[in-house]
């Protein structure tokens, strides 16, 4: 894994490695033996917008968009 993989990987997934797909983690583990400063500094990162996002309120969609996203939803079936 390159560090610039390890980075794209870390901003899709977040901080926590478990959270990664299954077949980028050993190698994630590897590079962030080999590279500490630099994985530390991108987990580091991430760590602190996971727990920002953490934090954030969540709120209920509106009936507008709740209505919106079941009628679409015959429409998308037919389409796979």
């Amino acid at each position: 894994m390159t560090p610039e993989r390890f980075e794209k990987l870390t901003e899709a997934f977040g901080s926590d490695l478990d959270r990664w797909p299954a077949a980028d983690r050993e190698a994630a583990r590897h590079l962030a033996a080999a590279e500490p400063h630099h994985a530390g500094y991108t987990l580091g990162r991430a760590r602190r917008l996971d727990l920002i996002l953490a934090e954030a309120p969540t709120y209920p969609p509106s009936r507008d968009l709740r209505d919106r996203i079941i009628l679409a939803a015959p429409a998308a079936r037919g389409r796979t």
